[in-house]
This record gives structure tokens, C-alpha cells and sequence, in this order.
């Protein structure tokens, strides 16, 4: 149970590159994606001649910090620079996944949005690392790829990345609802998701990794 937990926090240091194809209930035809870490992403959607390409980039505008002195002459000092997850050290854990992950606002977890930020979740599913019950939990392969598995509910103190819009457990720990929750063992990413009860609504995430770290070229 506490392997599953960190994998979940893992992510952001397990990957640099990925390719893979996606599909959920709001989009079951699914597109093709390409991510270079840090910020940078390619998705092909089905009907599009061009594919859509994004670089984003640490942007200091978006930290404030406030400083207060009785001295006449003070002079505030600089904020602290932005930082990419990648650049940063966590607590690691003798498996080689993370035990702690820094809770700094200054670094910058989220690879880029594409549709809501149930994306964003589901590439660092650091919401299923905490305040979350877990059973069932087995190991399997998934598209020759290790996979595990375990039967996730919210428990009071979880926190979705877009809390009521994006949960990756639908309704949070308010609704209790019991969701089969599956994790690329390499990556940390989560490949499968789907609510074991589906009489509310049908709820899913899926996706296929094709390529971990191969070369991507960032380009049109």
C-alpha cells in the first residue's frame, strides 16, 4: 500500500519523455500525445491536419512574495527563482520512489494542459499518494507494460489538483465511490481508471504509453 502511494508522488522524476494515446469518457475517440519534460507537448487529435504544439516556460510574473521591514533603508530581497520538479531533490525512499515530495510554490509540478486538468492529474497522480484508501492491490502487465492495480476511495483530506471540476476520483471523499485505479510502473503515470459501481455515470481514463525517454523531436 505505501509502495502504491509513492509511485503516485514518483512521477515527475521518473520521465523525461513520453508518447502515448488517450482516451476518456468526454473523448473516446482520444488523440495522440507527445511530451518533453519540462513543458513542452504535442497532440494530434483525430480530424486535425496539424497537430497542436506548446512550449511553456517558468514565468516569474506568476510568484509574488511579500516582505516587511521597519528599517528605512531595506531594500526587499529578490524572489526566489522558479524551478522545474526535475531540478529539485525530494525525500527518496530505499525502492527508489519518493517518500516526500518539497512543497515549494516556487517549483512547478505540471506538465502542459491539454482539455481540463484532469490531464495534468493523470501524467502526476500525486492526488492518489495521500488520503486515499486503497485494496485489492495486485501487479500485472498492461500492454507488456507492469502495471499495478488497486481499488481507490477518497478519504476526507484528499485533494484533487482541481477540486469539484477534475477529481481523478469522482466526487472526492464526499461521494465515496470506489474507482479501479491502474499505474505504469516506469513512469508513474496513470494508464487506467474507471468507477467499479458505473450506475451514476461512466467514468474512464485510458491510456497506452508507446515510448518512455526515446527521442521527441520538438518541432511542427
Amino acid at each position: 500500500m505505501d509502495a502504491f502511494h509513492a509511485l503516485a508522488r514518483s512521477s515527475p522524476w521518473r520521465w523525461r519523455s513520453l508518447h502515448f494515446r488517450h482516451r476518456d469518457d468526454r473523448s473516446p475517440e482520444g488523440v495522440e500525445a507527445w511530451i518533453v519534460r519540462p513543458g513542452w507537448i504535442r497532440v494530434q487529435e483525430p480530424g486535425w491536419r496539424s497537430p497542436r504544439i506548446r512550449q511553456d516556460t517558468l514565468d516569474e510574473r506568476s510568484f509574488t512574495t511579500v516582505s516587511f521591514s521597519d528599517e528605512p533603508d531595506f531594500v526587499p530581497p529578490p524572489p526566489p527563482s522558479p524551478r522545474w520538479a526535475r531540478d529539485i531533490t525530494p525525500t527518496w525512499r530505499p525502492d527508489g520512489l519518493v517518500a516526500e515530495r518539497p512543497r515549494d510554490p516556487y517549483v512547478r509540478y505540471d506538465d502542459p494542459l491539454h482539455g481540463d486538468y484532469t490531464w495534468v492529474a493523470m501524467l502526476d497522480p500525486e492526488e492518489l499518494s495521500h488520503h486515499v484508501a486503497l485494496t485489492d492491490l495486485e501487479s500485472n502487465q498492461r500492454h507488456g507494460r507492469e502495471t499495478w492495480w488497486a481499488t481507490a476511495r477518497a478519504l476526507e483530506g484528499y485533494e484533487a489538483r482541481c477540486t469539484g471540476c477534475c477529481d481523478l476520483l469522482w466526487g472526492g471523499a464526499e461521494a465515496g465511490r470506489e474507482h479501479l485505479v491502474g499505474l505504469d510502473v516506469q513512469t508513474g503515470v496513470l494508464v487506467s481508471l474507471s468507477l467499479v459501481e458505473t450506475a451514476h455515470r461512466r467514468w474512464f481514463i485510458e491510456n497506452e504509453i508507446v515510448a518512455v525517454d526515446d527521442d521527441v523531436v520538438v518541432s511542427g
